[in-house]
């Protein structure tokens, strides 16, 4: 494969050119509502500003330097969703193209045949240990089963574009019904709005109405969790495609893996959001997690959950100590997880991180005894590439963010904590719109020139976030890559003996 056809590169270079299209036009004064003053002496950082959040919705993260209710007109706001629409529908062809790499790449003599990819028995070896066969190998050559080849090409990820298709099919039929869902709920609003907030919800891009409390957003919630399926769930309900595509044993023990995570996050959000006797602020805040009774506080805290893991959309106040120290940890990992395979939203995803956690329980029931080696799945494999990728990056984006506010911030400004940081490059790692506020210390008006300082600061916060969030959506797709090549090359045919 030539070096632009791979998934992670032709992605970047996508995502890019998108983005400075929508630079391009988002720095249109019809977009925006901003004084005309402003425009005319700090264009410079209406620029800047243009360009930051065309790359924030391009890779469906939503951390915006305007508001997209208040500062974005109806223009605009129709920029920025087709700008996030765009992003998904290139996601979802490069991740798919890179999980077909990797379902095909060990299915080579000597190993493994069907590990994991459809949810069938584990492939097998055959020895053939009475004659050398066709081929040059000799007694004890190992050659895979037929059972085992049908298996492992029994289920593959179904073609890029039949995926980007159901997807804006799911999408355009979701769209009525949120509207339909939100005019019951009692949500006076118009269509576009409406379906502003949809697609934003579906296509993971982040933003939603300012502030969206409570339980008011489980239309948001429902459409999130519809997104955060992915298409192993849109294409269920089609029989061909579904034995196919789509091992339905395997598919259920993942959704009910991902159910049990998102239960247990909300848990954890609420039990740390118990009120504590002595935490200031939270008397006069009625509306605090930490001022809900127990059930409402853990049903919110669901919401909350589900919403950042399938959409990245915040639904509780995140910024000035609104939450706990260990809130902000426990959403920066949901953040960091993400949903489903196939999602349109970024992270790690579900299913290999249940395939890490899967081969280290299956390592440790191994350990002390005396059983035969059996080789790693590279499905595991990409799992822990993923995992320790992501989390460094997050830790080296949050670093320099705290690096940055430190040389930026004015010396009356509060610090911000190290689970502050974490929170905000999670979310541009992995795809949220989820901050405690650090985001717009960094970006701030307030970094111009001449406000307090000799010479514009604010392009340091935004160039670390930018590269942040388009290294972030490219990454995984690069770990799943290099997995697949190193994959292909240690199952490629041995050279013939030399007569």
């Amino acid at each position: 494969m030539s070096w632009l056809a791979r998934p992670h590169v032709w992605l970047a270079l996508a995502l890019l050119v998108v983005a400075g299209v929508g630079a391009v036009l988002l720095a249109d004064p019809a977009c925006t509502r901003v004084e005309d003053e402003f425009l005319q002496v700090y264009h410079t950082r209406h620029e800047w500003q243009a360009a930051f959040d065309a790359l924030s919705a391009t890779c469906g993260v939503g951390l915006l330097t305007y508001d997209f209710e208040e500062y974005y007109t109806a223009r605009g706001r129709w920029t920025l969703t087709a700008l996030g629409v765009a992003g998904a529908v290139l996601y979802l062809l490069a991740v798919t193209q890179a999980l077909r790499r990797l379902a095909t790449a060990g299915t080579g003599p000597g190993r493994y045949i069907g590990d994991k990819t459809g949810g069938t028995e584990p492939g097998r070896y055959i020895e053939d240990v009475a004659s050398a066969p066709r081929g040059g190998r000799g007694a004890g050559a190992r050659i895979p089963s037929r059972t085992s080849q049908a298996a492992g090409a029994e289920h593959r990820p179904p073609h890029p574009v039949l995926v980007a298709a159901v997807f804006l099919v799911v999408l355009a039929v979701l769209l009525p019904l949120f509207w339909l869902a939100e005019w019951v709920g009692g949500v006076e609003t118009s269509f576009s709005d409406a379906a502003w907030r949809a697609s934003a919800a579906f296509a993971s891009l982040g933003w939603t109405r300012d502030p969206q409390s409570g339980l008011d957003a489980w239309p948001v919630a429902v459409v999130a969790w519809i997104g955060a399926l992915g298409w192993t769930t849109w294409v269920v309900v089609v029989p061909a495609l579904r034995r196919r595509c789509v091992p339905v044993r395997g598919l259920c023990v993942s959704v009910g893996g991902y159910v049990c995570f998102l239960l247990i996050a909300a848990g954890l959000m609420c039990a740390l959001e118990s009120p504590r006797a002595g935490r200031r602020g939270i008397e006069r805040d009625g509306k605090a997690l930490s001022s809900q009774p127990p059930p409402t506080r853990y049903a919110q805290s669901l919401v909350q959950t589900v919403c950042a893991s399938g959409a990245g959309i915040p639904t509780a106040a995140l910024s000035d100590r609104a939450v706990a120290e260990g809130t902000k940890v426990t959403l920066a990992v949901v953040v960091l997880v993400g949903g489903m395979a196939g999602a349109a939203g970024g992270g790690i995803k579900w299913p290999l991180l249940m395939a890490v956690l899967a081969g280290g329980v299956s390592a440790l029931g191994r350990a002390g005894r005396n059983t035969p080696e059996r080789s790693v799945s590279r499905y595991t494999l990409a799992g822990a590439a993923c995992v320790l990728s992501m989390l460094a990056l997050a830790s080296v984006v949050a670093l320099g963010l705290l690096l940055i506010e430190n040389h930026t911030a004015s010396p009356y400004q509060p610090s911000p904590t190290f689970a502050d940081a974490f929170l905000d490059a999670s979310s541009a790692v992995g795809g949220a719109n989820l901050s405690s506020g650090l985001t717009a210390t960094v970006t701030s008006r307030n970094l111009i020139t001449g406000m307090r300082q000799a010479a514009n600061l604010y392009q340091y916060g935004m160039s670390w976030l930018m590269v942040a969030m388009l290294v972030g959506r490219v990454l995984p797709l690069f770990v799943l890559c290099r997995i697949a090549d190193a994959g292909r090359a240690s199952t490629r045919p041995a050279s013939p003996p030399l007569l």
